[in-house]
């Protein structure tokens, strides 16, 4: 009988060390036990360094089996394996590699939990859409308010499709051609306004996901660009002038040369190649400009501004709304020779149900498809960081024409005239705008990984 004066280990096999420990093994009689190696048959043999009158002799007994208590278990005649230096050092490599790669993969999975986002695959739904105008004091001798009229997209299963259209009362330019993808305005004029009018506009509309899963050999070269797209869409846009319709030096240099989309500017254009480095495919260019604005442009905690923002300023500020950003982008990628052009319509929040004025950028790629080169709109949406990916909680009431004057009369979608001013304002002090959700349903269900 033995016991290590470690842990308390108990056994009545002789042995060398503790089989639980590993600490330094005394027998009963208090002597240490000691490991030999050249038993008569050729096999391990325990010497115990008492007498070998001892009960069991020189060489242990078969192994015992303990059926009990706390501090026993099966006694073994083998020694503890030891490692060698060698052995350890590999081993403790081994392990350091495996953490370090298991650890990695515990991080990613703990700090991104979700490695997807799911969307549904459809949605359907109706919204009414008031404009109040609300003269005051003031006596509106003449007045104006036009709404861009959203059209059904090309296809069988188009990414958008007007179901109905209603409006109350109707516009004198009456109801718009549904067939017709051509974007189209909706206008209410009169005269002599002195009390508050409302208009509603009625929709119901079906939306679908759709995801441009492209590599870089799907997607052509600069040459592969149709010229006249070229020449529309990588040109300065917009050109920023007050509620008047007057010219806004916004530089301060005395030249007319304030826009809001502006690729010819040299900072612009050294900054976007910065960006890209020796990239030359389009796909990639415009990529690597998503990611670089994800990454260091903030959404504002709030916004006083009535229109968008130049591209200029919001790179000066590092911060931007929906449509700020999105100018800056369809900038970067257009000094660069990348069409790009601005969409505007209404985002669904499926958080409380509300409906909000948003916009984003139509990036124009040349896509390869049935054995050609086909100019493609894809969606990029930086403030919720969708590269080419279109949810279907928005529709597109207007896509930029190419000509500035269009967007800046989206922004401005009311004027009026009164007996005090010597003009017509494009103040947009007079009207409120309210969107109320009638109805919204989903159907499916389509993970995409981030």
């Amino acid at each position: 009988m033995g016991y290590c004066p470690k842990c308390g280990f108990k056994g009545s096999v002789p042995r060398r060390y503790c089989p639980r420990c590993n600490g330094t093994w005394i027998s009963e009689e208090g002597d240490r036990v000691s490991w030999d190696r050249d038993g008569p048959d050729g096999t391990h043999r325990f010497r115990d360094d008492r007498s070998q009158g001892s009960s069991g002799g020189g060489f242990g007994p078969s192994p015992a089996t303990f059926s009990g208590g706390v501090g026993h278990e099966d006694d073994a005649q083998k020694e503890p394996r030891r490692f060698s230096t060698v052995s350890m050092v590999i081993m403790v490599i081994i392990i350091l590699l495996l953490a370090t790669a298991l650890g990695s993969f515990v991080y990613n999975r703990l700090s991104n939990p979700q490695s997807y986002r799911v969307y549904p695959e459809e949605a359907e739904f109706r919204l009414e859409r008031t404009f109040t105008i609300n003269p005051g004091s003031k006596y509106l001798v003449q007045y104006r308010l036009h709404s861009a009229a959203p059209k059904t997209f090309p296809g069988d299963e188009p990414v958008q499709d007007v179901i109905e259209l209603d409006a109350s009362p109707y516009p004198q330019t009456g109801l718009p051609d549904m067939s017709s993808g051509v974007p189209e305005l909706m206008v209410w004029e009169g005269e002599g306004l002195r009390t508050v009018k409302q208009i509603v506009v009625e929709y119901h509309i079906t939306t679908r996901l759709e995801v441009m899963e492209l590599e870089d050999d799907d997607v052509g070269s600069f040459a592969d660009y149709p010229q006249d797209v070229v020449d529309t869409y990588t040109q300065d846009e917009w050109m920023i002038l007050d509620k008047y319709g007057a010219w806004v030096d916004a530089n301060n240099n005395g030249m007319m040369d304030d826009y809001r989309i502006n690729p010819t500017n040299t900072l612009m254009y050294e900054e976007a190649r910065r960006v890209v480095g020796d990239e030359k495919n389009p796909l990639e260019m415009s990529r690597k400009i998503f990611q670089f604005m994800v990454n260091n442009f903030n959404y504002p905690e709030s916004r006083g501004l009535s229109s968008a923002k130049s591209c200029l300023q919001t790179w000066q500020d590092q911060e931007g709304d929906c449509d700020d950003q999105s100018i800056l982008y369809i900038t970067l990628c257009r000094s660069l020779g990348i069409p790009a052009r601005l969409e505007l319509g209404q985002l669904y929040n499926p958080g409380d149900g509300s409906w909000q004025g948003h916009g984003w950028v139509n990036l124009l790629l040349p896509v390869y498809f049935d054995g050609e080169y086909q100019l493609v709109g894809t969606t990029v949406d930086l403030v919720n960081d969708q590269f080419l990916v279109r949810d279907p909680y928005r529709f597109t009431d207007w896509i930029d024409s190419g000509d500035g004057d269009d967007l800046e009369s989206y922004y401005h979608f009311f004027s009026y005239t009164t007996s005090v001013d010597h003009g017509t304002t494009t103040s947009q002090d007079l009207i409120t705008e309210d969107v109320v959700s009638l109805s919204f349903k989903t159907t499916g269900n389509h993970r995409i990984p981030l």
